[in-house]
């Protein structure tokens, strides 16, 4: 057992990669689905909450992203290409104007 031990600690001592800058944190951001569920997902929130990861200097330590995960599509179907549209009265100027923000 000890000589299991020893081998793993040696081989783990001999692995490396690149140090390149890459992959040092893992993805970092903000998750709606994580804070909100399904309460209060609106574009004003979202913009708000954005402004505080600004306001933060969160940046600087990695976080970079801002997923808006669920409870935000149009409950009443799709548009004619089959694809899923922002509620109107969440995101009454659509996810392209959030995105742009």
């Amino acid at each position: 057992m000890a000589l299991r031990l020893l081998l793993l600690f040696a081989v783990a001592a001999c692995a490396s990669g690149l140090e390149n800058g890459l992959g040092r944190t893992p993805a970092m951001g903000y998750n709606t689905w994580n804070d909100l569920r399904c309460n209060g997902i609106t574009s004003a929130n979202v913009r708000a909450i954005v402004d505080k990861m600004v306001e933060l200097g969160l940046g600087q330590y990695g976080y970079e992203y801002v997923n808006i995960d669920d409870c935000w599509s149009d409950k009443k179907g799709r548009d004619e290409k089959g694809r899923l549209v922002p509620a109107p009265s969440q995101f009454p100027e659509g996810m392209k104007a959030l995105s742009d923000y």
